[in-house]
């Protein structure tokens, strides 16, 4: 059974909590949190109608429209005792859509020509020198590993099978036992155990999803940017996209150590825990190394980040990870899911400008993933009702012309240089008006100044939108003076 949430400053813990009691026996629905819209709630219909169906009790929901977010939403509980509502700025761990990210880094590498996609992965005393000079442990495993590539890597064809050989990147205790080393082994003594196991195909030749090509990305990247694998992640990928870098960041292992704005992970089983093999864990803390799964799955975000980089890079195919072109038909669409046990998550773009990620905090022990089952409701939901919302509540549409551009960051100026504001009406129904208010408050401090011109300009250039939502509300943003309107917004 779940219930719903129960807000306000009048509302003490004691009778919050005899409310969320009652909503467990009356059957209320989840809890959902984020600024509602209501020209999208059949998306809120949805994910709660879903979540029920299916018993999950934590999920979150991103929507962009036009590189524009507008739609952020919580469903469901941030603890297992159901205390406490799940935020919409919540992160979870999203699994294997670390991937794509790591692929935009390569990228980023390639791009400042510090690597090559023809570059070999392995330094194994080929005529041209590969990336990263490990050891075999005891001895070389296969001679065609040294014709392994970053753009086999990339797409999956390094040669690896785990459908044959396994995923090697679990076999934690296997390998920590095979080079007497404490367990975990850690990502380059799991590479160096690799490196004398024999490949299952040609490199180049198979599509095999392969964990092992992605760890071993994520030391390309640390080698060769010089820096930890995330703070290059921040400056390269997400730094230029106008995210905040406290909404994306690396995952631990136990739930002591986990970020305070994740929910916790629902599994219902034990594993033998790789840290200490002589006792069992809940399997989503200690069954794997979370920390050694740093570029093929270790990743935790808010949906926030993972939507601006759907606008800005591709999710998968031949091009993972590089830039947008936006040449997409309508109907292109592509998808990353990710699944560990206690996570399933999606990230779908489409080329009719709608972007959207969907978090769980659980996976189904059988059948077809969340993700595949809710991509499909929601991409009917999306085809059939489209996405809408009041051109006059555009993030920075300052002169009300339903449009986006140069003019609108020329209109700020007027408003801000001027005695009067000759583009931007301060009436009903303006972007100034109370009920819209901070439709120009890009940096969403209370004010609007030139910092909101260059957040304006960073969006149209960059396709970096930095306002949270479409339709800001007074009550969240505060109140914003701005010359020649501020009789038209006093805070009530």
């Amino acid at each position: 059974m779940k219930s719903s949430t129960i807000s306000g400053p009048c509302v003490g813990t004691t009778l919050l909590t005899f409310l969320l009691l009652l909503g467990e026996v009356w059957g209320m629905d989840l809890p959902v949190s984020g600024e509602s819209v209501p020209e999208l709630s059949f998306f809120d219909e949805a994910m709660v109608e879903f979540m029920e169906t299916h018993g999950i009790e934590s999920g979150l929901l991103g929507v962009m429209n036009q590189g524009v977010v507008v739609l952020e939403r919580g469903y469901g509980w941030k603890d297992s005792e159901h205390a406490e509502a799940l935020p919409s700025t919540a992160m979870m761990r999203i699994a294997s859509v670390t991937k794509p990210i790591t692929a935009a880094a390569i990228h980023k590498l390639v791009d400042a020509e510090t690597i090559s996609l023809s570059d070999y992965i392995f330094d194994l005393d080929q005529p041209e020198e590969g990336l990263l000079d490990l050891v075999p442990f005891l001895s070389l495993g296969d001679s065609r590993l040294a014709n392994i590539t970053v753009q086999h890597c990339l797409d999956h064809k390094g040669g690896w099978d785990r459908d044959i050989a396994g995923d090697l990147t679990y076999k934690e205790i296997e390998i920590a036992g095979d080079m007497r080393v404490p367990s975990p082994p850690g990502r380059k003594n799991t590479a160096r155990w690799i490196l004398g196991q024999p490949l299952q195909h040609n490199p180049g030749s198979t599509y095999a999803y392969s964990n092992i090509g992605y760890m071993l990305l994520g030391l390309v990247i640390e080698k060769y940017a010089e820096m930890d694998y995330m703070d290059f992640v921040h400056d390269a990928v997400f730094g230029l996209l106008g995210v905040d870098t406290e909404d994306i960041e690396l995952g631990r292992t136990f739930a002591v150590d986990q970020n305070p704005r994740e929910p916790w992970y629902e599994y219902a089983g034990s594993c033998t825990n790789v840290f200490d093999p002589s006792e069992t864990v809940n399997c989503p803390y200690g069954s794997w190394d979370h920390e050694a799964r740093v570029s093929q799955g270790r990743v935790i975000s808010a949906t926030r980040p993972l939507l601006h980089f759907l606008e800005a890079f591709y999710i998968s195919g031949p091009t993972i990870g590089a830039p947008r072109t936006g040449t997409e038909s309508s109907t292109w669409k592509r998808n990353h899911t990710g699944s560990l046990r206690g996570t399933n998550a999606l990230a779908r773009q489409r080329g009719d400008g709608v972007n959207y990620v969907v978090l769980f905090n659980e996976r189904p022990s059988s059948g077809s993933s969340y993700s595949s089952q809710i991509r499909s409701i929601l991409d009917d939901l999306i085809d059939t009702n489209g996405i809408t919302y009041d051109p006059l509540s555009l993030p920075g549409d300052c002169n009300s012309d339903a449009v986006v551009d140069i003019s609108d960051a020329l209109c700020v100026l007027i408003v801000l240089f001027t005695d009067s504001a000759p583009l931007l009406p301060c009436g009903t129904g303006s972007p100034t008006d109370p009920g819209n208010v901070a439709l120009l408050d890009w940096q969403l401090d209370a004010s609007v100044d030139l910092s909101d011109v260059f957040a304006m300009l960073q969006f149209l250039f960059l396709r970096a939108d930095a306002h949270p939502l479409a339709v800001p509300k007074a009550e969240t943003t505060g109140c914003v003076a701005i010359p020649g309107c501020a009789a038209n917004l006093d805070c009530p």
